[in-house]
């Protein structure tokens, strides 16, 4: 139960200083342009998701692969580990 009240009262701690830091940053005049970072992020992060993607339904379908195969013994043990 004390831990409780301890993480509470951090989550409440950090909720208020994110909020009033936010409220003087957004009062004061600073900006700041990414537009020339915007499209090469955007293509790194697609590619990332791309390889991700891929990667996945490689693994998925050596996982179907091998729970269809019929293995005994040495093979099984060598398909577990």
């Amino acid at each position: 139960m004390k831990k409780v009240f301890k993480t509470t009262g951090q989550l409440i701690i950090g909720a208020l200083i994110g909020f009033f830091g936010m409220l003087v940053i957004l009062q004061v005049e600073f900006r700041m342009d990414f537009s020339a970072y915007a499209y090469p992020v955007n293509l790194a992060i697609l590619a990332i998701g791309t390889i991700l993607a891929i990667f996945s339904l490689y693994r998925y379908f050596s996982i179907q692969f091998l729970t269809k195969k019929k293995l005994t013994g040495d093979e099984e043990d060598a398909a577990e580990g």
